[in-house]
């Protein structure tokens, strides 16, 4: 590996573990966040750097029935795979480990 090479990813290992040591910051925050946006009834907010919004997502919980058909499903996919007639693509990405 050349040099060049090996210093973009020490940059992009370095930034990574800077946003995870952030993160550790961050993330205790954004339960006080909401709570105040809640109690004040704020949808969005405007900062100086842009906005901060409230969002929510659902999670839904289905019929015993559905739920066994899905398990069902699932073990007939697991069977294709295994028999080969399941077709796939495949994704390469990126994985950090960090020394602590």
């Amino acid at each position: 590996m050349k040099d060049e090479q090996k210093d973009i990813l020490n940059e992009y290992a370095k930034i990574n573990k800077e946003i995870k040591e952030l993160k550790k910051v961050a993330d205790p925050l954004k339960d006080q966040v909401l709570e105040i946006m809640q109690e004040s009834d704020l949808k969005e907010v405007e900062m100086d750097f842009g906005k901060i919004g409230i969002s929510s997502k659902r999670k839904w919980t289905y019929t015993p029935d559905l739920t066994e058909k899905e398990t069902e499903l699932k073990l007939m996919k697991k069977e294709e795979e295994k028999l080969g007639t399941a077709e796939y693509t495949e994704t390469f990405f990126t994985k950090l480990y960090f020394n602590e």
